[in-house]
């Protein structure tokens, strides 16, 4: 086993927030000025550089007050003469990728604004493995299954032939 990742750590206080609105910020050529709603409240702004939102993007919002996985405290801040009420994060922000080309757009229909990012994404583990070609035991699941005890990992019941 080559690493773990742990995915869906800490996301619970990150909330699903709705573009309602988008607007330049006055006197910026990059930054926009976002009204997010999460839940029943009012929706807030929110400062963001990202190119890719639209009205109705459904994304990941962390509201001042907000710690993320990688133990960055969110809170409320002025830029450029607008308050920003938290920030709307890429998928590496929040633990789930790499990406940080852009905020993470969230499927149309999996969520609803102010729903824990947690209940999309729930707590797992990635186990990354490195499979050699003279380890011909291991290119099956079968095999990776076999040998997983080795790795200090529970082993599994073995399946049933009907």
């Amino acid at each position: 086993m080559e690493r773990t990742l742990d995915v869906g750590r800490g996301l619970d206080q990150v909330v699903v927030g709705e573009v309602v609105d988008l607007a330049r910020v006055e006197g910026s050529d990059h930054l926009f000025l976002a009204r997010v709603r999460g839940g029943d409240e009012e929706p807030l702004d929110v400062v963001c550089g990202a190119g890719n939102l639209f009205v109705g993007a459904l994304v990941p919002w962390a509201r001042p007050g907000t710690t993320l996985p990688s133990g960055l405290e969110i809170g409320r801040r002025k830029i450029r003469g607008v308050v920003s009420n938290g920030m709307l994060c890429a998928a590496d922000e929040v633990g789930l990728g790499s990406d940080h080309e852009g905020i993470l757009l969230l499927p149309p229909g999996d969520a609803g604004a102010g729903l824990p990012l947690s209940d999309l994404y729930p707590e797992d583990t990635v186990y990354e493995l490195e499979i050699l070609s003279n380890r011909a035991d291991c290119l099956s699941h079968w095999g990776v299954r076999e040998n997983w005890p080795r790795c200090s990992i529970a082993r599994c019941a073995s399946p049933t032939s009907a």
